[in-house]
């Protein structure tokens, strides 16, 4: 466990412990590993129910013909440079779980490009068969140059 002397940390930082009342306050390692072990709990009991949900469509016959999109708003620091919770702009709150199913329109594979949420829209559309108005002048883009195998962009 890496000790950080708060006085070090970014002014953000810094003011994020004052408001979660952590502030000179270290967390003993137990409390730390309980912390951890509920987040990758709360992550495989998430896991758990997207496979039921899988499960029960093939059962139905409808895994082929269902699009799943599975996201979330933020990450969670759990610990790393001292921090907890949301609201940093470090890699492990910043970074968001997204899962895109859609077997008629591509296989499985994993996106390494940077994308952001605002491109579930377009993409959306796309695999809607629509197209989306260029007068709406959206932050995003269509990830599925990425989902089919042909590359698209990579910055947020």
């Amino acid at each position: 466990r890496a000790e950080f002397n708060q006085a070090e940390l970014d002014p953000h930082s810094q003011r994020l412990l004052k408001v979660y009342d952590l502030w000179n306050k270290p967390l003993p390692v137990d409390k730390i590993h309980d912390a951890r072990r509920a987040y990758f709990g709360a992550c495989s009991y998430i896991d758990d129910n997207i496979g039921q949900l899988l499960q029960t469509l093939e059962e139905c016959n409808l895994a082929d013909d269902t699009l799943i999109v599975f996201s979330g708003d933020h990450g969670d620091m759990l610990g790393e440079r001292g921090l907890w919770y949301k609201m940093h702009w470090f890699e492990m709150s910043a970074r968001v779980p997204l899962l895109i199913h859609a077997p008629k329109h591509f296989a499985a594979a994993r996106v390494s490009a940077s994308v952001s949420t605002c491109d579930l829209l377009p993409t959306l559309v796309e695999l809607a068969g629509g197209t989306v108005d260029n007068n709406l002048h959206l932050d995003g883009r269509s990830l599925l140059g990425h989902l089919q195998g042909q590359g698209g962009h990579d910055e947020v």
